[in-house]
């Protein structure tokens, strides 16, 4: 179980606390991010529906997996809208922390989520990526399907691949997405070597993919809902 109590406190506007109690079986609350002002704060519950809807995109159905730790923490933290673009900041906190490598293909993580365009003709998916990954000894690997990963084991069928890429904390990197795909299924897989992760940054957008860049790292904050480890 995990408890986080967030205060927000504006000249204009009342003390506002947020407490958040999430176990592995129950479904917590989100909120929407078009509706959150100034700043996102969402527990994510396994299965959760649409999480987030601005810059022409909604994302949603939240899952995570994962193996070797005593638990793992994962909370939206908060979200940029601009004209056709929506970026996601994902916290993330493990138990142990820095991660070791056990040498048996544990300890594992990933997470899944799906972008879908609000107005696949006027405004399409033409991108996915990453644009901030926080941490020291991780790879991420975001892999883009067309299909749903809970049908096919957890993988991506080689006919359904959209695109896969792999960063490492201070670089950035897109996934071109062909015209006529209108939702995209997500996956985030994290490995681990003497590591230790806080946070990433996703990104959709309806502009070109830039090549890889290097990017802006900035300070990870805390997650806001605490999921058991569960193997997928």
């Amino acid at each position: 179980m995990g408890l986080i109590i967030l205060a927000m406190k504006h000249v204009t506007m009342l003390l506002f606390v947020l407490l958040v109690v999430v176990s592995s079986t129950a479904n917590a609350t989100v909120v929407s991010c078009a509706l959150a002002m100034p700043d996102v704060i969402a527990s994510l519950g396994e299965g959760t529906g649409n999480f987030c809807n601005g810059g022409g995109f909604t994302s949603g159905n939240f899952r995570l997996g994962s193996a070797g730790f005593n638990s793992v923490t994962i909370g939206l933290a908060d979200a940029t809208m601009e004209a056709g673009a929506q970026s996601l900041k994902f916290n993330i906190a493990t138990d142990p922390d820095p991660v070791l490598q056990h040498g048996n293909g544990e300890p594992w993580l990933r997470f899944y989520y799906t972008v879908s365009a609000d107005d696949p003709l006027n405004l399409p998916i033409k991108e996915v990526g990453i644009k901030s990954l926080v941490g020291s000894g991780i790879l991420m690997i975001e892999t883009a399907c067309k299909s749903d990963f809970a049908a096919n084991y957890g993988e991506c069928p080689a006919s359904d691949l959209l695109g896969e890429i792999g960063v490492r904390p201070g670089f950035t990197a897109d996934i071109d997405i062909p015209t006529g795909v209108d939702l995209v299924y997500l996956r985030k897989g994290v490995y681990f070597d003497d590591a230790h992760i806080a946070s990433v940054v996703n990104y959709v957008g309806n502009e070109a993919p830039e090549p890889v860049t290097l990017g802006m790292i900035g300070a990870g904050l805390v997650g806001l809902a605490v999921l058991k480890k569960r193997k997928v």
